[in-house]
C-alpha cells in the first residue's frame, strides 16, 4: 500500500510573494510570536521526516517541478523550502502537483471567499487525483499543502493511499496567525 505523510503548512510572508499583503496584520505585535511558532512547527516536521526515506514530495503551487523557486526561498529563510531542498538532497522527487489553470483561478478570486473556497476544494481533488495516479503502492510520499486545502480527506477516496497526517502545533500556530489580522 502507497503511504503518504500529509503535512499542513503555514506560510512565513518571504514564500507569498506577491500576495503578501502586511496591511492586514493588524497585531504586528504578535508577529514575533507567530514566527518563533512557525519555527517549531518546522523543527518538528523536520523531526517526523529525518528517518523517512521519501520516493516523491508533493507541494502547494508546483506546476513544474523545478528546485530552483525553493532553493531561492530557503536562501531567504524559509523553512518550508528548506525541507523540501534537504528531501531532495535525499534522494526525493519533486512531482507536478498543481493545475496552472486551477491556481491562476485561484489567485484571481482571492477577496472572494466562496470562490476562492469553491476553486480550492477544485484543486484538491485534483492534487488526490494526480497522487493517485503517481504514487506507487510500495512508495511513500509527503504532501506540503497550506492548512486550509483538505487533500488527506480527499485522498479517503483512495483507499491504496494510506495517509498519516502531522500536525503537531499546527491549531496554536493558527491561533496565533487568526489573531494577527483580526480587528
Amino acid at each position: 500500500m502507497a503511504r503518504l505523510i500529509y503535512i499542513p503548512t503555514a506560510h512565513a510572508p518571504v514564500e507569498l510573494g506577491d500576495i503578501y499583503d502586511s496591511s492586514i496584520i493588524t497585531r504586528p505585535d504578535l508577529l514575533p510570536e507567530y514566527l518563533g511558532l512557525l519555527d517549531r512547527y518546522w523543527d518538528g516536521i523536520d523531526a517526523r521526516l529525518q528517518d523517512e526515506y521519501l520516493d516523491k514530495i508533493y507541494h502547494d503551487s508546483v506546476v513544474k517541478p523545478s528546485p530552483q523557486p525553493f532553493k531561492e526561498l530557503a536562501a531567504e529563510g524559509s523553512r518550508n523550502c528548506a525541507c523540501v531542498i534537504s528531501l531532495l538532497d535525499r534522494g526525493a522527487r519533486l512531482m507536478h502537483t498543481e493545475s496552472e489553470k486551477l491556481l491562476d483561478m485561484q489567485i484571481r478570486f482571492i477577496g472572494d471567499y466562496a470562490a476562492t473556497a469553491m476553486v480550492r476544494d477544485m484543486r484538491d481533488i485534483h492534487v488526490a487525483k494526480r497522487i493517485d495516479k503517481s504514487l506507487r503502492r510500495t512508495e511513500v510520499g509527503v504532501a506540503f499543502f497550506g492548512f486550509d486545502h483538505r487533500i488527506d480527506l480527499t485522498l479517503q477516496r483512495y483507499p491504496r493511499i494510506r495517509v498519516e497526517r502531522y500536525d503537531a502545533g499546527l491549531a496554536d500556530l493558527m491561533a496565533v496567525a487568526e489573531a494577527l489580522t483580526q480587528p
